[in-house]
């Protein structure tokens, strides 16, 4: 979620999540997908066992579950309503997805930490968690392997960081 985020804002101007993110030791994550993980992981079954859980906890476990081989990951029940999403948005999350689908969990942890809006944070065990700038995400891309794929142009980056930010004023 945090790369297409990354991806989308610096392509369209906007996020996919809409979340607001933290920094945490293992990476950057969005407030709702966490809480909708450790819903999912700890199988509550209603609002009321969780009542920081943003979304219907029976609806998210339609959807997903907890899967045993590791203590957070979660796997698909059901195919994706990708009626939901608009085209921008499915063609974003493919695209993160064939560059980093590959990857597995550290690897993909390590990336992340390569990215300002993490590094600027330097989480450690004392700093376990910091809330992050939506607007750090528009900063310049410090590695060469993922330059091209985050949109190299820095005029056409400064757009869409100025689509953001006119859009999130008038909100």
């Amino acid at each position: 979620v945090y790369l297409t985020d990354k991806f989308m804002l610096r392509k369209y101007g906007r996020m996919l999540s809409n979340d607001r993110y933290y920094a945490l030791k293992h990476g950057p994550i969005p407030q709702n997908i966490k809480d909708i993980a450790q819903g999912i992981v700890q199988e509550k079954t209603s609002e009321s066992e969780n009542p920081t859980f943003p979304v219907s906890a029976r609806y998210c476990l339609k959807f997903l579950k907890h899967s045993p081989a590791h203590e957070w990951d979660i796997e698909s029940v059901r195919e994706v309503d990708e009626d939901y999403f608009s085209k921008a948005e499915l063609d974003a999350m493919n695209t993160v997805y064939d560059e980093f689908g590959k990857y597995g969990m550290w690897k993909l942890r390590n990336i992340t930490h390569e990215f300002y809006e993490w590094k600027r944070h330097e989480i450690d065990e004392v700093n376990a968690s910091a809330p992050m700038r939506i607007v750090d995400f528009f900063s310049d891309i410090e590695t060469k392997d993922f330059e091209a794929f985050f949109n190299a142009d820095k005029k056409d980056v400064e757009e869409k960081k100025s689509f953001y930010m006119r859009k999130r004023e008038k909100a």
